[in-house]
Formats: C-alpha cells, structure tokens, sequence
C-alpha cells in the first residue's frame, strides 16, 4: 500500500518555490503520474530530452487541455482552442514545420546582430534614467528588465510604440489562460477577447502591406492564412515580454552574488547558466500518439505528458550541485529552457543576445555593487511561468573609469 502524500502542485508555495517538491518526486521516481493534474510529469534530464525529440509525443496538446472545461464551456471557446492549436509550440509537422521556415529567417544567429545596436541603445537609455536613483531603492524587474523587454520585442516585432502597451496588455491575457494546467473559463473568455485585439492588430498590419514589416513577409514566404499569422505572432509576442523580462530580472539578481571570479567573464558560460536557473517556461505539455514507454513507465496512448524543464535543468546526474548559480559552469549549456528538436525555440537567439547586452549595460553601471534592499517576490499564480514580480536592490553610486578596475564590465566577452 502506497502511503506516500503527494504534495499540492498548486499551492502558492509550491508555485513560487517549486524545486524541493520536483526534487523530492524524482527521487520517488523520474517519470510518474500525478492524479492532481492529471497528466506523467517527466522530471529527469535524460527522459526530458527524449521526450521533447520523440516522434511518439504529439505537440498537439490543445485539446486534452480544452477537455478539461465542461462542455458548453468548451463550445463558447472554440475559436480560442483552434487559435492555441495553431501556435507552433502547440502543432506538429508539417504545418509546424512550414509556419516556422516562414518566420525563420528574422530571427537567425546573424540576422539578430542587427538587433543588437538598439538593444544596447535601449538598454542604456533605461540605466540613465536610473542613475538619479543612486543610493536609494528601485525595483529592478519594473523599472528596468519589463519595460527592457518589451523595448527589445517590440523591435524585434516591428510593433509601433503607440500599439505596444495595448498589445503587451493583450498578450499577457493569452499567457494567463494557456499556461495553466487546468483551464478557467472565466480566463478563457478574457483570452478570446484579447485574441479579437491582437488579431486586429495583425490584420491592420496586413492590410498595410509593406514589404518590411516581419509579418507581411511571413504571410508570403509561407502561404500562411491570416490565423496562423496571428497565432505566430502571438506565440512569439508572449514567447518575448514575460520570458525575457523574468530571465533579465534573474540575471541581475545574480550580478552582485558573483563575487568576481575570473571565470565569470566568460559572457557566454555565465548566461547560459543564467538561463538554466531561470527557465521561464517551466514545462512543455505534449499527448502520447500511441503506447510508450518514458524512463520505466509504460504511458498509455492519449494521456498528456508535461515535461518539466525545470526539473531537468536541475537534474543532479546532469549538473554537480544543481541548486547553485556557478558563472564558469562547463556543461551550463546542456540547459533545456529553449527546449529540442524540432520544436526548439525560434526567439533563442535575441533572448542570448537581449540577456548579455542586458547584464553589460548593467555591468558596465556598476550594478554588480547593487545592495538587495527587500524580499525578492516571486509569482505564486500558475505552474506553466516562472517570473519575479520584484527586485528591489539600492543603486550604489558609479564609479569613474579610473575606478572601476576592470569590475565594471563583468562580462568581457566570449571565452
């Protein structure tokens, strides 16, 4: 007889402090079935890994999802279901596959470079206007990484800056509804409403036609009908704002713990190990197409399976002492947050670039010398995001460049 008490996987406290409990169950057992929620939660690195490149598990998670509403509730938000099952996070190939070539190239290791200047421009404007904060506490989430990140995908997405808090508003009330494990309605009416706003953004912008806008482009390089832009564009919109804004925030709480070893000028070991410990995304749901085995675990066709990055991204049979932030991490690149396969995230490239250019504007501030000046909060609302809601640290005063002695740029550059 099983006496064992499985934990509440929605209670606030797990929610914002989530890895002694996902520690915990792997111990028990790497792959497992939580009646809770009703789905295998995989939490091992290896099994996570298999499952996010496996042909067996189908990304089209939309409808075990929507099952759970009633069904007249279900009906009211059709349109919502097919919206969501077009998103290329939650479809399978080809028609994942021919949405994403189409947007592709926009968001490629070089094409990103051209990013990359006004990121740094944005970036600094944002460090100014912080600098008459000098020696009293400000919130570094809303005051420099939210409005940061919605700088940077706002460029990224050619959104003009009289449409972008609107748009913002619109894209976090899509993440609401779709991140949790179980649907709300009353989210879900909100998200349909938001849908009619952002598909009438997109359709303006269509209309415009202007051969330079990202998703005129993508509509003609993919054949794409007008939802499926929609639905790409709001899948990259929310794949932007909140991830990036939690990863910045993340980063710079980490700036002054460094302690300055010369290992942590290695820009990229150091933000990669940053996006390990942060992962926005905590888990990515996927249906078994047919019987199959994960781990030791047969899992019957049908069942949803959440693979939980976060999980894998502190696996101790993958990284020596999971739980701590080390900057000179030599496999902190074997991460998961930007997923596998065929899946693996399209934004990958300017979050890298966005997060560095982010943590040198900062450096270069002199923030490694920040003070935390009250409790770090983080969000407690669903399992699906990680984000910290504050960070209030007190600004020390900047140093001259005689004064810096190399400390005010943390990051040098690549190894």
């Amino acid at each position: 007889m099983n006496d064992r008490v499985e934990p509440d996987l929605t209670a606030p406290g797990f929610l914002a402090h989530p890895h002694p409990v996902l520690e915990e169950l792997r111990v028990v057992d790497p792959v497992q079935y939580n009646e809770q929620l009703r789905s295998w939660l995989v939490l091992s690195g290896p099994e996570v890994e298999e499952g996010l490149r496996s042909p067996h598990l189908s990304a089209d998670a939309v409808p075990a999802f929507m099952s759970r509403l009633p069904d007249g509730e279900r009906r009211s938000l059709r349109r919502l279901e097919d919206f969501f099952r077009a998103w290329m996070v939650f479809s399978d190939p080809p028609d994942q596959q021919r949405v994403r070539r189409a947007f592709a190239g926009s968001f490629t290791a070089r094409a990103v470079q051209a990013y990359i200047p006004d990121m740094r421009q944005r970036a600094d404007r944002l460090v100014a206007a912080l600098g008459e904060a000098e020696g009293r506490t400000v919130d570094l989430v809303t005051e420099f990484a939210r409005p940061y990140a919605a700088d940077v995908t706002c460029l990224a997405l050619g959104i003009a800056d009289d449409a972008r808090a609107a748009v913002q508003d619109q894209a976090g009330r899509l993440l609401a509804f779709i991140a949790t494990p179980e649907p709300r309605a009353d989210l879900g009416v909100t998200a349909l409403a938001a849908l009619d706003a952002i598909g009438g953004h997109v359709a303006d912008r269509l209309a415009r036609d202007r051969t330079d806008d990202l998703l005129v482009a993508g509509a003609a390089e993919g054949r794409l009908s007008e939802l499926e832009v929609v639905a790409a564009f709001a899948q990259l919109l929310t794949g932007g704002v909140d991830p990036l804004t939690h990863a910045v925030a993340a980063a710079l709480h980490q700036l002054p713990q460094a302690g300055f070893p010369e290992e942590v000028r290695r820009q990229r070991l150091w933000v990669e190990e940053s996006l390990r410990m942060s992962c926005p995304f905590r888990f990515v749901p996927r249906v078994a197409r047919e019987d199959l085995k994960l781990g030791s675990r047969l899992v019957p066709a049908g069942d949803r399976v959440l693979l939980l990055l976060t999980a894998a991204n502190r696996d101790p049979a993958t990284y020596v002492e999971p739980h701590a932030f080390d900057g000179s991490r030599s496999n902190a690149d074997r991460h998961l947050t930007f997923g596998r396969g065929g899946h693996y995230c399209l934004g990958a490239p300017i979050t890298r670039e966005a997060l560095r250019t982010a943590v040198q504007a900062a450096c270069d501030a002199g923030w490694t010398r920040a003070v935390l000046a009250g409790p770090v909060t983080r969000r407690s609302s669903d399992l699906g995001t990680e984000a910290l809601e504050s960070l209030p640290v007190r600004l020390p005063r900047r140093r001259g460049p005689s004064e810096q002695n190399g400390h005010g740029r943390l990051l040098d550059g690549e190894p």
